[in-house]
């Protein structure tokens, strides 16, 4: 996968938003006099923000659609392996079967969803 798609990653880019917004409110003004004329920054101002506002949005839809994603998957690997553990052997390749996909399972599987992994 794009390294760049990571949950922490698109919560950097949302915080950088959010850090976006606050220097328009605080750093911005709301008025530029200049010699002959007054020009009234405030729609600007808020048109800006808005569009940080926007981003910020749609980067958390896409978080929060990522995380639905990994957890119908992390569901769905829970199955496959309680199916496959609670089938009674009946002999003892499929014990050693049984034991190997639950190894995996552990050693990788497990550790992929709950380390932050995208896979």
């Amino acid at each position: 996968t794009d390294s760049s798609k990571t949950i922490p990653n698109f919560l950097q880019k949302i915080a950088s938003f959010k850090a976006v917004d606050l220097r328009i409110r605080q750093e911005l003004p709301g008025e530029m006099r200049m010699q002959m004329v007054t020009v009234d920054c405030r729609e600007l101002n808020e048109t800006l923000r808005s569009h940080a506002a926007t981003c910020t949005s749609i980067l958390l839809e896409h978080v929060a659609q990522m995380n639905l994603e990994r957890n119908e998957r992390l569901c769905k690997s829970f199955d496959t392996i309680v199916t496959a553990v609670a089938k009674k052997p009946t002999n003892t390749t499929e014990l050693v079967d049984i034991e190997q996909q639950l190894e995996q399972f552990r050693g990788s599987t497990l550790k992929a969803w709950t380390f932050g992994s995208n896979a």
